[in-house]
Parts: structure tokens; sequence; C-alpha cells
């Protein structure tokens, strides 16, 4: 069950479904009959008022049952590019003449409208992208939760910022809160609908125009997205949906001059590669068009992960192995904050092993759509294919100690692979540095708990980390030493709460900026000041 917390802008954290319930269990049934219907229906371009179907369409079959056609994604070329960033310099002054209440108004809508289609969402995330039905739910209640603590923080946000505003006699001062402008939410597959609401919403909010372009693999979903928020009041001109090539039209987009911001979440490849873009538009002079009036900003961006968990000598162990196999195996281990590496001291180092091995060998794999199944399949066969390679890289470089078991009918059937436990891995080896994106788990020995801590910060990410322990000492040395953005303590590392655990990274992890905090607003925003000579105030007459 998902804590209650309350916040000053009375902001209350969503409750989790309970899946003990029959009515909850026959509601998802009938949800998933209703995706089924749907089944190869086209998904236009939604620019401004118009829905555009295109050339090239982007079939996305169901990865757990290859042989069905979840439906076709309409993909945008840069003329569609064009006319989006056209849309949308003529809606953002429009948009952002509103108030933050009346914009934050509308969220609050967004959000009451995605809990009534809570089941469909949930229904939709299990058979497009393969989530489980327990994360599919967490997810939108995370969105849930984005728009409701967004919409509600926005005008609190503006009313803290004035009531802070150190004021001289003879002068008014006062501060603004203003849009960027026009911006680009480029996010992934692996959270399809939360990690597309939160940039989303918050650039919203903040009042500029957001050209949104989904991960081709859950674009479906991200379709869904955007119609409810224009359902819930979200003008035509200030949202456009826009799934492209990432390549070659994805590039256009965020190098348009009409762009002022991205938020991106996503590998670290492709942030890095935008960020080098993004510094040579603003800092080579002879490059920039006439027309650009803005430096670009990268206003929220979030990459890789290298997440760990660390089992001191006196953990619960059974909560441990609990905690470590849930972060490292849930939704197939496609998480950035999944547990990649647990650092176990040398104490409880074959207890636990054994406990986790015993566990990790019992996993079931199948479709999401059968509750029993605890693993589902990768989400393509491009990335199907790179797990595997990580897979045989795992054998050479340490030990397989566990592993589950995918049939061959499974094989055939979708994009199905087995958790696995590798120990003696070597600090340096690349399963223990390069991001995997699959249900990967190297195990380390530690001697002492300051060795395990090191072990933990031996890599250029530093996103999520967790510890089972209960010395003080330790926590405290944890608390202090330990370089992520995410900090669990005796729990499992991914499910960060809104409002209660921001979100971000540090290191190569992006740039912190902490989905689900207030201050994650002030990425989409420029603050004003303006100041007046209250002495000289008066009115003309003419």
């Amino acid at each position: 069950m998902r804590k209650q917390s309350k916040h000053p802008f009375g902001f209350v954290n969503e409750p989790m479904l309970d899946f003990s319930q029959l009515e909850t269990r026959l509601a998802i049934d009938e949800s998933l009959r209703e995706v089924h219907d749907l089944y190869g229906k086209i998904y236009p371009l939604i620019l401004g008022t118009e829905e555009m179907t295109t050339r090239e369409l982007f079939l996305r079959p169901n990865p757990s049952f290859l042989n069905e056609r979840v439906g076709y994604v309409c993909m945008g070329g840069k003329e569609d590019v064009d006319r989006a960033i056209r849309l949308a310099h003529r809606g953002q002054p429009l948009w952002g003449a509103k108030t933050m209440r009346e914009r934050g108004d509308i969220l609050l809508r967004a959000a009451e409208l995605m809990r009534q289609k809570r089941m469909f969402f949930i229904a939709l995330m299990m058979i497009e992208v393969g989530k489980g039905r327990g994360d599919a739910d967490g997810e939108v209640a995370e969105a849930i939760e984005f728009l409701d603590y967004y919409g509600r923080c926005a005008p609190w946000l503006q009313h803290i910022a004035q009531s802070t505003v150190v004021q001289v006699a003879g002068e008014e001062n006062t501060w603004e809160y203003l849009p960027l402008g026009v911006g680009a939410s480029i996010q992934p597959w692996n959270f399809p609908l939360s990690l597309s609401v939160g940039p989303t919403a918050a650039a919203l909010v903040m009042g500029n125009a957001v050209i949104y372009k989904p991960a081709s693999h859950s674009a479906i979903t991200g379709y869904y997205m955007v119609k409810l928020l224009r359902e819930a009041g979200v003008p035509p001109d200030a949202l456009h949906y826009l799934p492209c090539p990432g390549s070659t039209v994805g590039n256009y987009l965020i190098s348009h001059f009409g762009i002022d911001f991205v938020a991106f979440t996503g590998s670290e490849e492709v942030g890095n590669d935008m960020e080098y873009a993004f510094a040579l538009c603003n800092n080579n002079t002879r490059a920039l068009p006439p027309h650009q009036q803005h430096k670009k900003k990268v206003a929220v961006i979030e990459m890789g992960g290298k997440g760990f968990i660390i089992v001191d000598s006196d953990a619960d162990i059974d909560e441990a192995v609990v905690g470590v196999s849930n972060s490292a195996f849930s939704f197939q281990g496609q998480k950035c904050s999944a547990c990649t590496r647990v650092i176990v001291i040398d104490d409880v180092y074959d207890e636990f092993v054994r406990r986790l091995s015993e566990r990790v060998a019992s996993i079931t794999i199948g479709s999401p759509e059968n509750a029993k199944n605890m693993m589902g399949p990768m989400v393509s066969r491009e990335h199907y294919d790179n797990v595997r390679k990580y897979m045989e890289l795992a054998e050479r470089e340490g030990t397989v100690l566990a592993r589950g078991t995918v049939s061959e009918e499974l094989k055939n059937q979708g994009y199905f692979l087995p958790p696995m436990l590798v120990g003696n891995v070597h600090k340096d080896a690349r399963i223990a540095q390069e991001e995997i994106f699959g249900p990967v788990l190297a195990v380390f020995r530690a001697k002492t708990f300051a060795e395990a801590i090191d072990l933990a910060n031996y890599t250029k990410y530093g996103l999520t980390g967790g510890v089972y322990s209960r010395d003080p000492q330790h926590l405290a040395l944890a608390r202090q030493a330990l370089q992520v953005g995410n900090l669990y303590i005796n729990r499992k590392i991914t499910g960060a709460v809104v409002g209660c655990q921001p979100f971000g990274g540090m290191k190569m992890s992006g740039n912190g900026t902490k989905a689900g905090g207030w201050d994650y607003l002030l990425n989409f925003a420029t603050r004003k000041a303006i100041c007046e000579n209250t002495v000289r105030r008066g009115v003309a007459v003419k």
C-alpha cells in the first residue's frame, strides 16, 4: 500500500489498487478486453486541431505475443516538426497568459480523468510494453500524482515566491515566473505514462507549449495521454503529439531554432549528444539562425543508472532477499532505478546468495496478462538481442549462480529472457559498469562496510542505491558517503513516491532535476523581478 502524505497545498498521494479483491481483477480483465478490441488501429499525429495520418507507419506488436498487432503509429517527418513548432509558437502566448491557478486547475481535471481511466491505462501498458499489473498500477498512480501535485504546486509556488520578497521603503518589489517558450518533451518506453506525464505537465503548468515525442515502442500509451490532457482543457496549440524517428526527425526537432528547451529521459549516449548539440547551437555565433531569440536550454535530462543495494552483516536477510529481487527483476529489470549490483558483507554472503538464488530460480515468466507471472517480456527485438548479449558476456565475466527458465514455447511466442544472478564479477567488468537494462544482477562480496561503499560508488552513474542494515553508524556513513540522487534504507530501491522522494540522479545519471518535488517546476520557468518606485505612484490626468 502506498503511503499517504499531505503537503501544504493539499496534495495527498494516490492509493494503490488491491489486486486481492475480485472486483479489481475483473475490472482489469475487462480493460484488457477493451485494449484487445483496439488492435490494428492506426494512431495519427495530433498537431493543433488536426489528427494527421502519414505514409510511414510503425507496427507495434505485443511483446508477449508477437503475432498480435497492438496498433500502427504514424511517424512524423521534418515538415510535421515545422508545422508543430509554428502552431506551438502561435498558441503559447495565449496559454502563458493564463494564471497559474487556471493552468493548475486543468491539470487537476486531468488527474481526475486519469483516475476514471486508470484500469484502461494499466491494461494498455501491460499489453504495449509488457509491464506487470502491479508495476503498471504504480505507474498510473504516479502519473495521477504528477498531475495533482504540479497542478496544486504551481499557484502555491507563485505565492511563496512573492511572500519571501524583501521589501524596501519607497519601493514595491514583485517576482513573477515566466514560461521559457516552446519545448520538446522526449520520453522513453520503460515508463510510458508517468515519465511522459511528469515533464510534459510540469512544462505546461508553467505556461510553456510542448511538442511531445514518445518512444516508438510506447507511442500508443502516449497518444491516449495527450488525448486526456486535451480533454482536460489543454488548448490544441499548446500540446502536440509527434512520434518520429529519433536519429533523423528527432534530431531535427531538438536542433530547430523554434525549440527553446528540451526535457529528455533516455540513454546516456543520446543525452550527451543532445547537450553537445545545444552547446553548438548556443555558442557558435556564426551558426545561430537569425530567428533564434533564446539560448536553448536542456531543462531536464535523466539518463542511465547502475543501481546497487548493500546488505550489511546485521541486515534482516528475509527483507533483503525480497527487496533485492523486486528491485532487480520487476519489469524485467527495465528500469533506470533497478538494482543491478548487490554488495554483500562477507559474514552473510553465503546465506544471502543461497536464499536469493532460490528465489531467482523460482521466478515465473510469461505474459503479464496472466497474474501468476512475475516477469514479462523485453520490450522489443532490438532490446532482447542486446540484453541477451550481456547475458552471454556475464557468463564470461563471472559465474552464473542462478537463473530462471524460459520454455521453448515462450521463446517462440515473445521476447522472453530469464533472470540471472552472477557472482565472481570484477568491479571493472562491463556487466559491473555498463547499464544493461535487463534482468542481470551482479553480486559482490565485501569484507567491510567501508569497502561496500567504495564498490557502490565505483561507477560513473549516481541514480539510486540502497542499504539493508541495523547499524546506526553504518547508516550514518551511508547517508553521507553514497553518491546517489535517491538513497533507500531497508526497502527496495524502485518506486519513488511523488512529494516524498523527489527523483533524480547525479554524476552521469543526469542533472538532478528531482521529479515530484516542488522545485522541479523551476526547470521550466524563468523569474522576472519587477521594482516600482511607489513615491512616484499616481494617476496621470490628461
